[in-house]
């Protein structure tokens, strides 16, 4: 085996006991898995540690008080709604939020809490399916403020003198305080003026703009993690705390 020094003459000449090429197969193959073996071990042991010493943040469904966000269309098409809570999954309560699209993968019902009232949504039996052809896009996102971070260029929103970091907060006079709220309400003006209020700096700015007929305006939204969504007092965050062993096995005992 040619080492770093890259000695080719070395292979030239008959294979000494004590080099890896005069060593059984058995041998040779135990010193190459070796590495990876090691490396493997490694890993899990650093994220098992990581575990035991930080736990497991996660986003309760009991939390989204003001239920999810529908950002897919297939979830529109499946039965759910803008504002549904997530309570159940063929009758087993779902307690993390990262752990819906699971359970409607495997469920036949998905219990929501619509407008107060417990609803049942039968999953269609293609529902696999309609997730390969989905192309792994989220169905659901928690709802998040619609805070500014750009403005398309000689768009509407430009011109009413909407800037990066401004926060809707209302639409004629209408409170607003998800970005969901927003689209469906810039679709009802398509084509109107409306009367936007925005949070600048602290401050409330009255602005005027127009609406196009595709019933927007030309900005894009802030995409906001759970860690900053939190910081900002939309949700509140919960942590699994592992022992030793059983932060070893990983994903064996979580909650």
């Amino acid at each position: 085996m040619i080492d770093e020094s890259m000695d080719k003459e070395q292979m030239k000449k008959p294979a000494q006991s004590w080099e890896f090429r005069a060593k059984p197969t058995w041998q040779r193959l135990i010193i190459m898995l070796g590495g990876v073996t090691v490396n493997l071990l490694l890993g899990i042991f650093i994220y098992s540690m990581t575990l035991y010493a930080y736990g497991d943040k996660y986003l309760p469904n009991e939390n989204l008080t003001d239920g999810v966000w529908c950002v897919s269309e297939m979830a529109s098409d499946l039965g759910f709604e803008n504002g549904d809570k997530f309570l159940a999954a063929d009758g087993e309560k779902i307690v993390r939020f990262e752990d819906v699209p699971e359970k409607i993968i495997v469920s036949k019902t998905i219990t929501v809490e619509r407008n107060g009232i417990p609803t049942n949504i039968n999953m269609p039996a293609d529902i696999i399916d309609r997730f390969l052809n989905n192309e792994k896009q989220p169905l659901f996102y928690p709802r998040i403020p619609s805070i500014i971070s750009a403005v398309v260029e000689n768009s509407n929103a430009e011109k009413s003198g909407l800037q990066e970091k401004d926060v809707l907060v209302a639409i004629n006079d209408k409170p607003i305080k998800y970005h969901d709220e927003i689209k469906l309400e810039l679709a009802n003006h398509k084509e109107k003026d409306i009367t936007l209020l925005v949070k600048r700096d602290g401050a409330n700015v009255s602005l005027s703009a127009q609406v196009n007929k595709d019933g927007e305006l030309g900005f894009m939204p802030t995409g906001l993690s759970l860690e900053q969504l939190e910081k900002l007092g939309y949700y509140s965050l919960a942590s699994y705390e592992y022992g030793f062993f059983a932060s070893l096995p990983l994903d064996t005992i979580r909650q």
